[in-house]
């Protein structure tokens, strides 16, 4: 083609700016600056590189109600693996991820019980599971993942929905066994059988796994606990479909789980005769009880798990027939919680659990999170402050703990450290759950009215049921002068309480 023809010279002139965009394009792909968010980030942090988890994946990919980040466990991990340390990647839905109560998740109980029954021979979890995820978002987390050097990836294989779910499993495998890391399917226990896209969901692990050689195991959860042998009886007559929603059934799920890594990497032998199963749930009830006491569960979080499990349940099960009966013994059950936890756990417990479990589990944040949360409660301000910063040190972008340490500051009077908090906060994720709620207390506090009510708006454009919200609202503005606008979040308020 010759260049000083007009043709040419005008071909080039439409061309030009064309190219110019696409090269641009391609770059910004490159550079991550524009197209959709990434799973893992890079962040640098007191001379460290960490990698953490972008929010806005989460709520691009879940398909969870609120789209929030809390349906996510958080993470916070070293660049750099550490030297001896095995690294599990976990991918699942809401069951792993511990929805609703994600302070016990999967990961967590998994790295707890590993080190429990493996003390020499450690471990790091990193919980890339999210609610509502689908195998889509699973395939997605793996491709990113692998940027963490993974020795195994463990898949909690729940049934969210996926025309392409063989094609998804067999591409995390296959990424995997290419930078030589073992993979796990792990199987939830579930009542429905019966249903023809669960029957084939579960036959495809076994199949790949089979079609994938020896670095490919699967572990039934189902047979385990519902099968031949199957024995988890605590709690059943309220979750037949959803074990993960109490402690004992996500022990058992996580005990499971390390029974199948630990025969993947030849350190306990497999074994599924009835004599097994037996001696397994003869086992379980010492097994439970070491896992509340090494992740410091309280009666104080066992309150919250069942009342979070009974929305749950109100939510799916309310118009069900004879669903009375069963809600009034939840009801029931939540309320005798309440005050076992009130009457059996005073400071000096509290004290003496929380030392017990971080001796047991030192590098984990959610330890020191749940001491400052209920050290705080009790008035316990100056132990409070220093387990938060324990945990802080460990893991310093866990939103729940961030807010739960500004509420705690709040109530010492000490509104600067509240701040200080919630601006470390919105540096991580601007759109964090509960955040303007929390800074427009601050602001009141601090008699920034005005500042005070845009934050309650911007969190009531999210959360349009927060009756108290409304009303708080409502006095602000009333406050300011405006008794319109006052009056309109009255009745709001009003009418979200009454429904």
């Amino acid at each position: 083609m010759r260049l000083d023809r007009p043709t040419t010279k005008i071909a080039l002139a439409i061309l030009a700016p064309l190219v110019f965009f696409l090269a641009l394009g391609g770059v910004l792909r490159l550079t991550g600056l524009f197209g959709p968010p990434r799973l893992l980030q890079k962040i640098h942090h007191n001379g460290q590189t960490y990698f953490t988890a972008d929010p806005d994946f989460v709520r691009t990919h879940s398909d969870h109600e609120s789209q929030s980040s809390s349906a996510h466990p958080p993470v916070w991990v070293a660049a750099d693996k550490p030297e001896g340390v095995r690294r599990i990647v976990l991918l699942g839905g809401s069951g792993a991820a511990g929805f609703p109560l994600t302070d016990y998740h999967l990961g967590r109980l998994v790295a707890a019980r590993w080190r429990a029954q493996f003390p020499s021979e450690p471990v790091e979890v990193v919980n890339l599971s999210m609610a509502a995820a689908n195998s889509r978002a699973w395939r997605e987390s793996a491709r990113e993942a692998m940027a963490l050097d993974p020795d195994m990836v463990v898949l909690y294989a729940e049934d969210n929905g996926s025309s392409d779910r063989e094609a998804d499993f067999r591409d995390i495998v296959r990424r995997a066994l290419a930078r030589e890391s073992k993979v796990l399917f792990v199987l939830p226990a579930t009542s429905r059988r019966s249903e023809p896209d669960e029957n084939i969901l579960r036959a495809l692990p076994p199949k790949i796994a089979s079609d994938s050689g020896p670095a490919v195991a699967v572990v039934d959860a189902d047979r385990w606990m519902r099968g031949e042998g199957g024995a988890l009886q605590t709690d059943d007559a309220f979750f037949p479909d959803s074990t993960d929603l109490t402690f004992a059934g996500r022990v058992a799920l996580a005990g499971l789980t390390v029974d199948g890594m630990a025969a993947l990497w030849g350190l306990a032998p497999r074994d599924g005769n009835p004599e097994a199963f037996a001696a397994w749930w003869q086992k379980f009830p010492a097994a439970e009880a070491e896992a509340r006491r090494d992740t410091f569960f309280t009666g104080y979080d066992e309150h919250d798990m069942w009342s979070l499990a009974l929305a749950q349940w109100k939510a799916a099960n309310s118009a069900s027939p004879g669903s009375a009966g069963r809600l009034a013994a939840l009801e029931d059950k939540v309320r005798d919680l309440r005050r076992r936890a009130v009457l059996g756990w005073d400071t000096t417990d509290l004290i003496v659990a929380y030392e017990r479990a971080q001796l047991q589990n030192p590098r984990d944040p959610l330890t020191h999170f749940t001491a400052g949360r209920l050290l705080g409660l009790r008035g316990e301000g100056e132990r409070a402050v220093e387990a938060f910063q324990r945990g802080f040190a460990l893991q310093p972008n866990n939103a729940a703990a961030l807010l739960n340490y500004a509420a705690m500051q709040m109530t010492r009077g000490d509104t600067a450290s509240a701040r200080a908090a919630l601006d470390e906060l919105q540096k991580y994720d601007p759109q964090a759950e509960g955040l303007p709620k929390m800074q427009a207390a601050v602001a009141m506090r601090e008699a920034e009215l005005p500042e005070a009510a845009s934050l309650l708006q911007k969190h009531l454009a999210l959360n349009p049921g927060d009756s108290g919200s409304w009303l708080t609202l409502s006095e602000i503005q009333l406050k300011l002068g405006d008794s319109v606008a006052s009056e309109a979040s009255r009745q709001k308020g009003e009418k979200a309480a009454a429904q």
